[in-house]
């Protein structure tokens, strides 16, 4: 081992920082203490990488990608083989005598380090998770280093103890439920089938294919072929659910059920239950509560046997000993002083899983009908809102559906909590909403009281009048997820939700239906990436147009903020999902390009029906891409009187005898009839 300096080099080709960046972040300062190295920072970032000067982390990708646009298939098709121009520009940016850093390392770089002689140790979080705090998992292709690691790996003997505690919890809790005749279950002669995020790296094979279930029918066909099949989807992944478990009834021929269960709750049950997936890490767990499991490919994270080195297996060490500076030292320069600091004071208990925010599975083992975090809840502001609650049902007498009498939302906002949070069931899923939002409040109480709230009711009354059961909709700018939501509820069978702000996409993946597909994109005029500016003053309005910043800005303050995001176009979309009956453009100004990148589709498979929110400022240039495929325009408005849908020909200004909403647009292929 001969190296002087040590950087810190991702994947350069995946679309996501937050984890890598996190990881690296977290012991730059360890690394400096112990060895003093300063790691820098990756290419991406703004500050100075450990690269030479010069890198170009946007030629290099573009020699990786050549002919390919799409680059999550750039991704996909260099994973394991990069391209000799690519490889050989990002060699003479290597520093000499250089230790790389990576967090997944693709195996594109292990094997060009393995072939340029450099040294390298890959981090990556372990699959065993059911311990009190995560484990990291470490890789070199140095024996020394390997070998030093060793001193700090985590025995079999703990892992069985840590294992087996947890087992104790959760049947002795499940015990005191099942005597009080709650939550029984029975998984005897089951096999769960364990499912993953079809974006997830440990599914992609030498060749640049992710496989799904059907690349293996022949096995869990026989897998299957004497035990009940249950699925259990991966829950960050909730919208290819439904895609999965139709192809293991195709497969499998059975009826297949999605398995309630969490993670820990089937190892550690005393039924003869088994685990099938591809390559998930819960198959790995399996062992160590003595539960069987098939694994149809490769680990992603293999792990070392005791004793043994090997260039592709990984050590497991404590989070905490990964975050002292003397870790790094008896590992990296243990020829150097020591550090001063060994470690900080013990760190306190799930450390890691709060700074990384990442329980899986284990979350629902320590909340799920537990005491404490049900008394947290009370004692948080529950209480109050439960108090608050019963206040609003009490006054539900006083609300009169008729011609004249109503209570709108703006008579009893005054009464409502503006923090805390409030949850309610649409179209039979549960959605949470942020009651610190004046909009999210809005909500809440409409779905509680069925109260008036003009801007978001016009929504719900054009779905329930323009669609059919069964359509594909595509929601474009689909927040936390609402507008996807009163689609199901008025007859869509599928609802591609759209939403660029990341904060807002976690939620929509938290909505758990597999009849809506969140994506993390902002649509445009063409693929790539792009500024989103952010609305500062609530989670409505973010917008790509920078002329919005003009039109409205107190939405986004006077600290203009932004962030940068993928773009994708409804060609694409279309490409990839199908043709969709309805679209519904909320995006802020951004519904002309939009249109721009949707001529194929138009031209080939138009929606029946164009829902738009669009501002005088872009109207006209709209209706000039449109006019040929969607002639027929209208305005929507509710009523003062009856309070009901109108569906007006389109004037300039705003009709008497209807309230104020933002402006709707309907453009439809043939004349509509209010």
């Amino acid at each position: 081992m001969n190296f002087q300096v040590a950087i810190c080099l991702p994947d350069l080709l995946r679309g996501t920082r937050a984890f890598p960046e996190g990881f690296f972040d977290l012991i730059r300062e360890p690394i400096l203490q112990g060895c003093g190295l300063d790691i820098g920072y990756p290419p991406e970032s703004k500050k100075a990488s450990g690269l030479l000067p010069g890198f170009d982390l946007d030629y290099f990708r573009s020699l990786v990608y050549g002919e390919i646009t799409d680059p999550v298939d750039a991704w996909l098709t260099s994973y394991y083989t990069l391209p000799d121009g690519a490889a050989e520009y990002l060699k003479q940016y290597l520093p000499s005598e250089c230790l790389i850093l990576s967090f997944e390392m693709p195996p594109w770089l292990s094997q060009a380090c393995i072939a340029w002689n450099i040294p390298f140790i890959d981090i990556r979080p372990s699959p065993l998770r059911f311990g009190r705090d995560l484990y990291i998992a470490l890789k070199t292709n140095d024996s020394t280093i390997h070998e030093r690691i060793s001193q700090y790996a985590i025995l079999n003997e703990e892992l069985r103890l840590e294992a087996s505690y947890l087992a104790a919890s959760i049947n002795m809790h499940q015990q005191r439920l099942n005597e009080s005749d709650r939550y029984k279950f029975s998984l005897d002669n089951c096999l769960v089938f364990v499912g993953q995020a079809p974006y997830d790296a440990s599914l992609i094979t030498e060749k640049g294919k992710s496989l799904r279930c059907s690349d293996f029918s022949e096995q869990i066909r026989a897998l299957a072929s004497t035990r009940k099949l249950l699925h259990k989807p991966h829950p960050f992944a909730p919208w290819a659910a439904d895609e999965e478990r139709k192809s293991l009834e195709e497969i499998t021929g059975q009826t297949v059920e999605p398995c309630y269960q969490n993670a820990y709750q089937i190892l550690s049950c005393e039924d003869d239950v088994e685990l099938l997936g591809i390559s998930s890490g819960l198959l790995q767990e399996a062992a160590w509560f003595g539960k069987s499991s098939y694994q149809l490919f490769r680990p992603f994270v293999p792990l070392t046997k005791e004793g043994l080195f090997s260039g592709s297996d990984y050590q497991q060490i404590h989070f905490h000993r990964w975050l002292s500076p003397s870790f790094w030292h008896l590992i990296l320069t243990p020829q150097k002083t020591p550090p001063r600091l060994a470690e900080i004071t013990s760190l306190a208990h799930h450390h890691a899983r709060q700074t990384f925010d990442q329980w899986w599975d284990y979350g629902k083992v320590i909340t799920w009908e537990k005491s404490l975090a049900i008394e947290s809840f009370e004692r948080s502001g529950g209480i109050a809102l439960r108090q608050r609650i019963e206040e609003l049902e009490n006054q539900h007498s006083m609300i009169i559906r008729g011609k004249n009498d109503y209570i709108s939302f703006s008579d009893i906002e005054g009464m409502i909590l503006t923090s805390g949070h409030a949850s309610f069931v649409i179209a039979g899923y549960e959605i949470k909403f942020d009651l610190s939002n004046r909009h999210e409040r809005a909500y809440a109480v409409r779905q509680l009281l069925n109260v008036r709230h003009p801007q978001s009711d016009i929504d719900k009354f054009i779905f329930q009048r323009f669609l059919r059961d069964s359509d594909s909709v595509l929601d474009a700018g689909a927040n936390i997820g609402v507008t996807a939501l009163e689609c199901l509820e008025s007859g869509a069978g599928k609802v591609l939700a759209v939403e660029a702000l990341p904060a807002l996409y976690e939620r929509l993946c938290k909505l758990r239906s597999h009849r809506i597909v969140p994506i993390s994109c902002a649509i445009s005029s063409s693929i790539g990436q792009s500024d989103l500016f952010i609305s500062t003053s609530h989670n409505q309005g973010s917008s790509l147009n920078p002329e919005m910043i003009g039109i409205f800005p107190t939405v986004f303050g006077k600290n203009i903020q932004k962030v940068q995001v993928q773009l994708t176009t409804i060609d694409h979309l279309s490409d990839q999902f199908g043709a969709f009956d309805v679209w519904k453009l909320d995006i802020e100004g951004g519904e002309v390009d939009a249109l721009k990148g949707a001529t194929r589709t138009l031209k080939s498979c138009p929606p029946r029906i164009i829902i738009a929110e669009l501002y005088d400022l872009f109207y006209d240039e709209f209706c000039s891409i449109i006019k040929f495929t969607h002639p027929y325009a209208y305005r929507a408005f509710i009523s003062l009187e009856y309070y009901k849908l109108e569906i007006l020909p389109v004037v300039k200004g705003l009709p008497k005898g209807v309230h104020h909403t933002s402006p709707m647009y309907i453009f439809s292929r043939t004349p509509l009839l209010n």
